[in-house]
């Protein structure tokens, strides 16, 4: 009786309801991959990513690599939208090396997921910075790399003075700046004169320099311990005291209060903005030696001479390196100088946009206070500012990465060390031994 009951209550058997409702589910998973990569051909990539979290047919369907590949051609090729210039990623220099060739291999995923990660690297490579980018061929469609080495545009800022601005092309709204090339052999191609009487341009070479501001970190904060000692202790070092005093801004670390002569009480406050940590942070997880270099993070140019024979006016504040928000391109940025990878707008752009006026710039005279003492002074910079030849070497040695068990590409070691340490490339990237094969280019 129950099991008739049962049945004149639902009208259907209950093996027969199951029966049926396996043979529907079984019908629309049939369906299930065609019809997702239709609808997921419309979203972005941040939908496409948590669309991969739902479950294994979704996440089979939105790991579709021609997604992919169209948000890659949207986001690298096409201009940055309500940028100047029609100014594409790829172009700029924003999309690394590594992403493109994955794209070329067919992995528009994963170089995706690694052009969007590398996006706000702060530290720079000896390829990034001398070897040009990929373009596309208009008849092809594929990616090709242009082997004249990078081109960079450059501009003197407001603070550099009156008659530097009148020399620089820029101030009159002429072009996008100067172009300038940094090659291999630590030299500057460029078509700067010093003078407008001057008939040959002028001749400079450029180098790796220890991130500074780390190390003035280090020397504010010995300093300070120092200051903060009652004079009649001991421990106290006048000759510390009076370095911490001569590095002006690094001395402002943390704000302080003067209880007496030359004694000063701590105070709670903010720290320097360029952040020494984080850069130490970055240079650390990429398998470097953050806590005494940080290849990439600054460059040095100086005149065309040796570094021996360095002397009088000579020493230009350090080229901070940073990137761009929009392009994703690089910026070499001083208290007096702006370099970028791409065409920079021009000045009236810039007026319009307020995108890289000197207002809205990280580094002015305030900040690099302690370089531009040193210039003015004629001060000799110290040899140690400048990064030994290992470490500019561990930032040009390549290794080869084996991707997937598939693919092998060719990248500088401190990159290779970063990005296979990343979450996501856990297990599926790796760097070849080095007894197998590795190379210097």
């Amino acid at each position: 009786m129950p099991k008739a009951a049962e049945t004149v209550e639902t009208g259907t058997p209950k093996d027969a309801r199951a029966g049926k409702r396996k043979r529907v589910e079984q019908s629309k998973a049939s369906l299930y991959g065609d019809l997702l990569r239709e609808v997921f051909a419309h979203l972005p990539a941040v939908d496409l990513c948590r669309a991969r979290e739902v479950c294994r047919e979704w996440r089979d369907a939105a790991s579709d690599e021609s997604l992919w590949r169209r948000l890659c051609a949207d986001c690298w090729f096409k201009p940055v939208p309500n940028y100047p210039g029609r100014i594409s990623r790829v172009g700029a220099g924003g999309v690394p090396f590594h992403s493109c060739e994955l794209f070329q291999r067919g992995m528009c995923r994963l170089a995706y997921a690694e052009a969007f990660s590398e996006r706000e690297r702060a530290w720079i490579t000896t390829a990034e910075l001398c070897e040009g980018v990929y373009v596309k061929d208009l008849t092809t469609g594929e990616l090709i790399r242009n082997r004249d080495g990078r081109r960079w545009w450059f501009r003197f800022k407001e603070d550099a003075g009156e008659d530097w601005q009148d020399w620089d092309g820029w101030w009159a709204g002429e072009g996008h700046g100067r172009e300038s090339i940094f090659c291999r052999d630590g030299t500057v191609a460029s078509n700067l004169n010093d003078l407008e009487e001057d008939e040959e341009p002028m001749s400079h070479r450029w180098g790796f320099a220890r991130d500074i501001y780390e190390i003035d970190a280090e020397m504010a904060r010995e300093g300070w311990r120092h200051c903060c000692l009652p004079l009649s202790d001991p421990r106290r070092d006048d000759l510390k005291v009076e370095e911490f005093e001569e590095q002006g801004y690094f001395s402002k670390l943390e704000p302080r209060v003067m209880v007496g002569p030359g004694v000063y009480k701590k105070q709670r406050g903010a720290r320097s903005p360029h952040k020494p940590k984080k850069y130490a942070k970055e240079i650390r997880a990429a398998g470097g030696n953050g806590t005494q270099f940080h290849v990439g993070c600054a460059l040095k140019l100086w005149p065309d001479t040796d570094l021996d024979h360095w002397r009088d006016r000579e020493s230009y504040p350090q080229c901070v390196v940073r990137r761009h928000p929009e392009t994703w391109g690089w910026i070499l940025e001083s208290c007096w100088t702006l370099q970028t990878s791409w065409p920079m707008p021009t000045r009236q752009e810039e007026v319009l946009r307020e995108d890289l006026a000197d207002e809205f710039l990280k580094y002015d005279a305030t900040e690099q206070k302690l370089e531009v003492r040193m210039y003015n002074r004629g001060i000799q910079p110290e040899q140690d500012e400048c990064v030994s030849e290992r470490m500019v070497n561990y930032c040009q040695e390549y290794v080869k990465v084996e991707v997937c068990g598939e693919v092998e590409i060719f990248m500088p070691r401190i990159l290779a060390n970063r990005v296979c340490a990343k979450p996501h490339n856990r297990g599926s990237m790796r760097i070849v031994p080095e007894d197998t094969r590795s190379r210097v280019v």
